[in-house]
């Protein structure tokens, strides 16, 4: 794994779960203020199979509704629609998965066992 890669992760998802954690609103309201930090950070490959897939699964459970198309032009974006679509819990749920994964990923890389959490 590179530590290029490694670097550009941490420094988008420390971001991303510093604004998730300090920000105003609900959870839904975060998510929705973070879009830019949490693209770069879940779509980022780090180089390990398991994590990436990871990374990306919950990347498309954010982006799951699809984009608003009028007439060729993106009136709200794939995640805008499906996280104005959800409900609180579940936004929520989701900070806690990406926090959980975020430390994983950190353990793994520092320890080289990817077993911090039971699943």
């Amino acid at each position: 794994m590179s530590s290029a890669y490694y670097l550009k992760f941490i420094e988008k998802s420390n971001e991303a779960l510093f604004k998730l954690a300090t920000g105003t609103g609900n959870a839904k309201q975060r998510l929705m203020e973070v879009q830019t930090e949490l693209c770069l950070s879940l779509t980022w490959p780090i180089g390990n199979e398991g994590f990436d897939d990871r990374l990306k699964s919950l990347w498309e459970e954010m982006n799951s509704k699809g984009p608003i198309v009028f007439e060729d032009e993106i009136i709200m974006t794939a995640y805008a629609n499906t996280v104005s679509d959800m409900r609180n819990k579940h936004a929520s749920r989701i900070i806690a998965d990406f926090l959980k994964l975020k430390s994983e990923i950190d353990y793994f890389l520092k320890s080289g066992s990817p077993h911090l959490f039971p699943r």
